[in-house]
């Protein structure tokens, strides 16, 4: 399965907006209408990943603090496969974390999702920031 890092722009507005209001992890946090959008303000890379079927999910990266950039993603109320986001993980966070390495000295993330957070801890090494709901992964 091959997989596309393509940006985002006006056309894809109303189904992050569909999405962000479908997660009940996002749903009560403010979010700019173009914080999903390549080129936002204040973001470091911005990008949606695509297979053959469709969007898969949307991602930023952020600076953040100790020079990690921090991970936001926003995944599909139900309409894509977990085997599909697990694939597509698997097939560009890879080159990403290659291209970060260039800027940046790790990864950060916010989830409070057992599932992901086990997950990315094994295929990828991520670890509990203590005190915190974040996860790091250390270039």
């Amino acid at each position: 399965m091959s997989f596309e890092l393509l940006p985002t722009g006006s056309a894809d507005a109303a189904q992050i907006a569909e999405w962000i209001a479908a997660d009940p992890d996002h749903q009560d946090k403010p979010v700019a209408e173009d914080f999903f959008m390549t080129g936002a303000p204040g973001s470091f890379l911005v990008f949606k990943v695509t297979d053959t079927e469709g969007i898969v999910f949307y991602v930023r990266f952020d600076p953040d603090t100790d020079k990690k950039v921090r991970m936001h993603t926003q995944f599909s109320p139900g309409n894509v496969s977990k085997k599909r986001v697990v694939m597509a993980i698997l097939g560009t966070l890879p080159k990403v974390i290659e291209r970060l390495k260039i800027d940046f000295s790790g990864i950060v993330y916010e989830s409070v999702s057992p599932t992901l957070i086990a997950w990315m801890s094994l295929n990828f090494r991520f670890k509990r920031v203590e005190g915190t709901s974040d996860y790091a992964l250390q270039f």
